[in-house]
């Protein structure tokens, strides 16, 4: 593990200070490059120049040196004097998450030719993956919006490609696949539409990644059916201001929807007495509470009233 990283001393900041022959003297040229010591591919990188006491025009340039060959970061021309520049530069990708490699900077003129390096290590950028649906569960023929966020380690957007993205049903079959989505900006939008007839259950949503990675979402689908039910509140029909209590019952009832893939339920039947205790005088079809009966003193409730 230790052998992919720079030295201690430069591991968040590399620091390249390159003199004159005579550094004695504040007047000869003198020069300070600062750079990260750790730089992430496809995301711009910058490093910062300084430049002192020049008496000529120079030219400024960096390169990476590693195993897959030499690549120059930029090139500059200085006229000035003195100068402070940052330069953006990128870096591509790479095929294994790591390496390490040689930052060299030049800074060469008519007589004037330094040259420093040091290690870096080059990483490709990290990225978190997120799928989010628009809900946790979807109705037969209902349409399933979904959408792919990618971000860095700070929460950044992370523009980047995704090979494969396919949505499995609950018996494990592909009913859903696209290949090679382009996140913009980190993120993809897209739709699903479901059959009206479709397997219910939980449904996989898969996205991998470059790496090989999967990142799985579920939602379910199922019919829902609410249920109905209805409250009567049965009343004397007369009521005498004589009268101190009057009895008041509320009466409700609730029907049930059984959904059978073949045939039909016998009131009498196992499968229809667990679902329906009452089933054997009300059928399948609907249950009906008890009439609990109110006793409503009317003397107590004109006093409140």
């Amino acid at each position: 593990m230790e052998k992919d990283r720079p030295p201690q001393s430069c591991f968040v900041l590399l620091l390249l200070v390159l003199l004159s022959t005579n550094a004695s003297d504040s007047t000869e040229p003198q020069y300070m490059a600062l750079v990260p010591s750790l730089l992430h591919t496809e995301t711009p990188e910058k490093g910062c120049f300084l430049l002192s006491y020049l008496n000529e025009t120079v030219t400024l340039s960096a390169s990476l040196e590693s195993l897959r060959g030499n690549q120059n970061l930029f090139t500059d021309l200085v006229v000035e004097k003195d100068l402070f520049h940052c330069v953006s530069f990128t870096l591509p990708k790479i095929s294994s998450f790591s390496e390490m490699a040689f930052l060299s900077v030049q800074i060469k003129g008519p007589t004037q030719d330094f040259k420093k390096k040091n290690t870096v290590l080059v990483k490709n950028a990290p990225s978190l993956v997120f799928v989010q649906t628009d809900k946790p569960i979807y109705k037969p023929g209902q349409t399933v919006k979904f959408r792919i966020v990618s971000v860095d380690e700070n929460f950044h957007p992370v523009s980047e490609l995704i090979p494969l993205v396919y949505l499995e049903e609950p018996k494990g079959n592909r009913v859903g696949q696209w290949q090679s989505l382009k996140l913009e900006s980190g993120l993809q939008q897209l739709a699903f539409p479901l059959s009206s007839e479709p397997i219910q259950g939980s449904y996989k949503m898969v996205v991998q990644k470059e790496s090989g990675e999967k990142i799985e979402h579920s939602f379910t689908v199922e019919e829902v059916v609410l249920p109905k039910f209805e409250v009567k509140v049965h009343v004397p029909k007369i009521i005498s201001i004589l009268d101190e209590k009057v009895n008041i019952t509320p009466r409700n009832a609730h029907s049930l929807v059984i959904v059978v893939s073949r045939g039909s339920l016998n009131p009498r039947d196992p499968e229809c007495k667990s679902v329906c205790p009452s089933a054997s005088t009300l059928g399948c079809g609907g249950t009906r509470g008890p009439e609990p009966s109110v006793e409503w003193d009317l003397a107590s409730a004109s006093t409140s009233g």
